[in-house]
């Protein structure tokens, strides 16, 4: 920004005072600084003095206060309403199908769901409420922290916890509180391999950076492996395949690693079949014959058919909604973390659709927000990244971003 006349500045310090994002102020002050600098030169040219040049271009500004007022509309944080209704609206849907089911099944062990289910759906929305409000890039400092934890709890769960169905999906935390580890990596861990590459992948696609995303993702798909949890590995193997294409816009490599991931799934599951994925394929047509809980198979499908349309209709638009979001928001990393969070969702829906037809295999991939388990704080807290984002969509500096654009890009190059 160059050196302006005190009055310029004074001026602008006043406007300033008025819009609440600081983030923006730098942008606001060399706009508008340049404006009135653009103003001064035509006056100037006309034969006014340097002051009366400046004068007459603070007075054709406004008054600091009444333009400020007028940025800081611009440039506030914003609500995402529809998005925020449509969330109560199918939490709401989600507690009534629960209740549903609990007072429409004989078996006890069952009763214990709904209030499960409530107090999922509480600390569900504590947490997305502090994502809403948390700066979601700095998210992007952390993420190599971030990968590593979690693939370190990933090797060491199986070691220190018990085995469930032949998995160590759950972390058993402090006070009792148990963490589905698995989920969380299913969710987390992209975000953060994106973070870490993206800036790479944009602005140097080469043999060496696809490798460096291939190894990246390749551990957690190999410690997923290692704990049995094929359904999370599957849905972790596609999201890195999406975010691939998303990030690299190389489509053709794309549907290469698609072909070739899913071979290997296939290879794995018929000649890995450790803890019985062909038996339970085998039972899509006969659910009651399913040894791992027919009944329940079944219940599930019919809980899930009774919202009918209304459930359909509500969680496409919701999933549309959080799509529409992207032309809206002009930060890569924020929109990196909106592609991935909404293909996991739309991976998650598509499927369970496909469950509710009788003719796909049960497996423990549910509703987004419905269903009884710890999913649920993860799907919230998305849910609260994505807010967030949106939140932040008028504040974020256009003349920092550039900055750190260009850091990253000199980075790279020096490497």
């Amino acid at each position: 920004m160059t050196n302006r006349h005190e009055r310029i500045q004074h001026y602008l310090d006043h406007m300033c005072v008025q819009v609440k994002a600081r983030e923006v102020h730098n942008d606001l002050r060399d706009e508008l600084g340049n404006h009135i600098e653009e103003m001064m030169l035509d006056k100037e040219q006309e034969g006014y003095t340097e002051e009366e040049a400046i004068a007459y271009a603070i007075e054709q500004m406004g008054d600091p206060a009444v333009v400020g007022k007028s940025m800081h509309r611009l440039h506030r944080h914003r609500m995402h309403w529809g998005l925020l209704v449509g969330l109560i609206g199918l939490s709401i849907t989600s507690l009534l199908l629960i209740w549903i089911f609990t007072i429409n099944v004989a078996d006890e062990k069952y009763q214990f769901l709904y209030r499960g289910h409530v107090i999922y759906t509480v600390i569900g929305v504590m947490i997305m409420l502090f994502f809403i409000y948390f700066d979601y890039r700095k998210l992007k400092k952390a993420a190599w922290w971030i990968y590593i934890l979690l693939n370190a709890l990933l090797w060491i769960n199986p070691m220190i916890s018990t085995n469930f169905y032949g998995m160590s999906r759950f972390l058993i935390a402090p006070l009792g509180f148990v963490i589905d580890l698995t989920t969380a990596s299913v969710w987390i861990l992209p975000l953060a391999i994106g973070a870490i590459v993206q800036e790479k992948l944009h602005s140097n696609c080469n043999m060496q950076s696809i490798l460096t995303y291939i190894a990246m993702v390749a551990l957690p798909v190999v410690l997923l492996f290692q704990m049995s949890d094929w359904v999370r590995m599957f849905l972790f193997g596609t999201m890195s395949i999406i975010l691939f294409g998303w990030l690299t816009r190389k489509w053709l490599y794309t549907v290469l690693g698609a072909v070739v991931t899913g071979s290997i799934f296939v290879l794995l599951l018929f000649f890995a079949d450790r803890y019985g994925p062909l038996e339970r394929l085998s039972v899509v047509l006969n659910l009651q014959d399913d040894p791992y809980g027919g009944y329940s198979n079944n219940s599930i499908i019919k809980i899930i058919q009774s919202a009918g349309i209304l459930l359909l209709v509500g969680i496409i638009w919701f999933v549309a909604s959080m799509v529409k979001m992207l032309s809206r928001i002009r930060d890569n990393f924020g929109r990196m973390i909106i592609i991935s969070i909404t293909s996991m969702f739309a991976l998650q829906i598509i499927y369970s659709l496909a469950m509710t037809t009788g003719k796909a295999p049960i497996l423990s991939i549910v509703f987004p927000l419905i269903g009884y388990g710890n999913h649920l704080l993860f799907e919230y807290a998305m849910v609260g990244l994505l807010l967030g984002i949106y939140r932040r969509k008028d504040t974020i500096s256009t003349i920092n971003e550039k900055i750190q654009q260009k850091m990253d890009a000199d980075l790279l190059t020096n490497s």
